[in-house]
């Protein structure tokens, strides 16, 4: 389970917490996940909500996200020149890859970014993917203008692609 289907519902916009359908997902997705052998989901905080609704704590699993880094060539050696193509030269990166919701905490990031910056002039942020909340991101950091880029994923594969066949 990544999430719950009345919460992402509520954090892609097309439902309010509370209402008829949050209750109704909510009590579908409890009926299903009690019915289950067993549960995966990504982490304890969604361990303890579904432990919460009434599953034996024996029945849910966690496996956080994880990476596979052979899927990432670039992380042994920078790539300078899509470091150069993006502006992060002499940079420290703090990069997100993934869907652009509510529930990564993005917001937080951009939020967090003029404390960062007084211990670390050189950072940047780095956001590659997309997602409903990604023009309420860049809104977000029009004052960060200088520090934030934002990198689509297939312009991302392209570059890692042109970096393994050179």
């Amino acid at each position: 389970m990544r999430a719950s289907w009345e919460d992402a519902a509520v954090d892609h916009g097309t439902t309010t917490e509370g209402s008829l359908r949050y209750r109704l997902s909510r009590a579908l997705e409890t009926w299903t996940l009690k019915r289950a052998d067993a549960v995966t989901t990504i982490c304890e905080g969604l361990r303890t909500d579904i432990i919460g609704r009434g599953i034996p704590a024996d029945r849910v699993t966690v496996i956080p996200n994880a990476v596979n880094p052979d899927e990432f060539p670039l992380l042994d050696a920078p790539d300078d020149a899509l470091a150069e193509r993006l502006g992060l030269t002499e940079s420290m990166v703090l990069g997100f890859i993934g869907s652009f919701y509510g529930y990564e905490g993005l917001d937080t990031l951009l939020d967090s970014m003029p404390r960062v910056l007084q211990s670390e002039p050189r950072a940047r942020i780095l956001l590659v993917g997309g997602g409903v909340e990604k023009e309420r991101l860049k809104a977000q950091a029009v004052r960060l203008v200088s520090r934030t880029r934002w990198c689509s994923p297939v312009v991302c594969r392209i570059a890692r692609s042109a970096a393994t066949t050179a």
